[in-house]
């Protein structure tokens, strides 16, 4: 009997083991179908955000946005959404105004760049690069170089680089306050036409007004020399930019009026986007954009097929997006201008501050 009972015992247990593992996996998997259910709640809850920008209706889309991301949480593309819809609306977009800076163009192909740590917006502009702090606005830089600036960044919390357009066994020509253990020295017969945000790569492209146009446009990777050459239809006329890692090229096609997007890793045509000409390209890693500044307006696009997600009306002659997201910056007219970014953790509180109804005050 002692026997008996104990054996009764053990298969009680293992019965009361094995309900115990299959309410756990049960647990588990309803867990996940809820956590993917309310991803796409979000979603499709920022797809009709979207779809209000699109029929131009910034202020229902921005209470739309602000009542799906207190119903269903908060997620990246709901705040984005909810960047673009307060961007959208003239009235509302002063409240993510951070800074303005008065300042006129001289190169026509003048750039806007932020450091690898957010906290310094530079505008890069022929032969002269400004930098100011993006928090508190000071500026920190203004230098002039015997070569064109091509790029910039920043090394820790003391140090610049700067990067101009000559080879690069030349290729950083002037240097403030940086160490000689952080030069670059890569052999190549290319000049540098840009690089790509955060500073890790820089791109030569083909350029029509100096000879020859008929070649790939070409990666170099500043720290470890790794290279790539792809062929993007580019034919040396209009805007061309590389994202931050360079897995992304757009490209101008000037001959078909169009841009063409392109995995540079794996020399793939991801979209064709008819019917636009930009002078400007910017890929944003953070949240994930590509950005056509045209005569017209800034639109916003997916960078992994080129579909169109929103259109600001803006008029900007270069844009830029800090490595974070948190930090948007644009230069039209005779000023920069520093808003919050599409990811910024503000843009939820701003929203609902701009749907709420005004205090009643008192007299």
């Amino acid at each position: 009997m002692p026997a008996f009972h104990e054996q009764s015992l053990r298969s009680t247990r293992l019965i009361v083991r094995i309900a115990i593992a299959v309410g756990i996996v049960f647990a588990i998997y309803f867990y996940a179908v809820y956590l993917r259910a309310r991803t796409d709640a979000r979603n499709a809850a920022a797809d009709r955000v979207l779809l209000l920008l699109g029929h131009h209706d910034a202020r229902n889309a921005l209470g739309a946005g602000v009542a799906a991301e207190q119903k269903l949480g908060p997620s990246a593309e709901l705040t984005l959404t909810l960047w673009a819809a307060l961007m959208a609306d003239e009235q509302k977009r002063p409240a993510l105004l951070k800074h303005s800076f008065p300042y006129r163009l001289q190169d026509p192909k003048a750039q806007l760049a932020f450091s690898d740590d957010s906290r310094f917006l530079a505008i890069i502009d022929g032969f002269t690069i400004t930098v100011w702090n993006a928090e508190d606005g000071t500026q920190v830089l203004n230098t002039q170089a015997g070569d064109r600036f091509v790029g910039y960044w920043r090394i820790g919390a003391r140090h610049f680089g700067l990067l101009a357009s000559y080879q690069y066994v030349d290729l950083v020509t002037s240097v403030i306050e940086l160490p000689d253990t952080f030069r670059y020295s890569q052999p190549s017969k290319d000049a540098v036409t840009a690089v790509a945000p955060d500073g890790d790569w820089a791109y030569h492209a083909p350029n029509a007004e100096r000879g020859r146009s008929d070649y790939p446009i070409k990666l170099i990777n500043l720290h470890t020399g790794e290279k790539r050459e792809v062929d993007a239809g580019y034919q040396g006329k209009g805007a061309v930019a590389v994202n931050g890692d360079a897995t992304r090229i757009a490209a101008q096609n000037a001959g078909s009026n169009s841009i063409e997007l392109w995995d540079s890793r794996r020399r793939l045509r991801l979209a064709h986007i008819a019917d636009l000409t930009a002078h400007s390209l910017y890929f944003s890693d953070v949240p994930g954009l590509l950005i056509a500044a045209t005569a017209r307006d800034l639109r916003f696009f997916d960078p992994d097929n080129g579909r169109l997600l929103f259109t600001l009306p803006e008029k900007a002659n270069t844009v830029a997006v800090d490595p974070r997201g948190w930090w948007f910056a644009e230069q039209a007219g005779n000023t920069i201008r520093l808003y919050r970014g599409p990811a910024s953790p503000f843009v939820a509180d701003v929203a609902k501050q701009a749907v709420s109804p005004a205090p009643a005050t008192s007299h």
